[in-house]
């Protein structure tokens, strides 16, 4: 360094700062603002704690791809089965119904058309659930891929 330079200090960061700008910590980005990034460092013993930290979070997936994706989508698949089930047999004995009434020559054209219109909404029921069941498996063979892919990878 020569006579009449401008000295800089160096800032390091612990990992507490990196924490907080990593959230997003308004102060913390204000302070960092008026600093060079040429001058900003970290030390040794900081990038250790990130990089354990890391480790840490890595080893944790398997059970937050569990509580987040298989366990919600296998639920969702066992609760549209049940009501599947139920508004299937429902649906059964509305088209049972329907049949019946055509069949009655004494129905008159009202009976049949609530009939009729209540199977539509059965079957309209039908359909969603299978489609909620659907979805629901989809959203556990995710969480099943990837904790599949996370077994390879180790």
């Amino acid at each position: 360094m020569q006579l009449g330079e401008e000295q800089k200090l160096m800032r390091l960061l612990d990992t507490d700062t990196l924490t907080h700008l990593h959230a997003g910590s308004i102060n913390v980005v204000k302070q960092l603002n008026f600093v060079d990034d040429d001058i900003i460092a970290i030390t040794i013993i900081t990038k250790i704690e990130v990089l354990r930290g890391i480790k840490l979070i890595m080893k944790k997936r398997p059970g937050i791809l569990l509580l987040t994706l298989v366990i919600p989508g296998f639920s969702v698949v066992l609760i549209s089965l049940y009501f599947f089930v139920l508004d299937y047999s429902a649906l059964i004995k509305a088209e049972n119904y329907v049949e019946q009434l055509a069949k009655d020559k004494t129905a008159n054209e009202r009976s049949l058309q609530f009939a009729y219109h209540r199977a539509l909404a059965h079957r309209i029921n039908v359909f969603a659930d299978a489609t909620w069941g659907l979805l629901g498996g989809v959203i556990t063979a995710i969480g099943i891929h990837g904790l599949v892919i996370l077994k390879e990878k180790e």
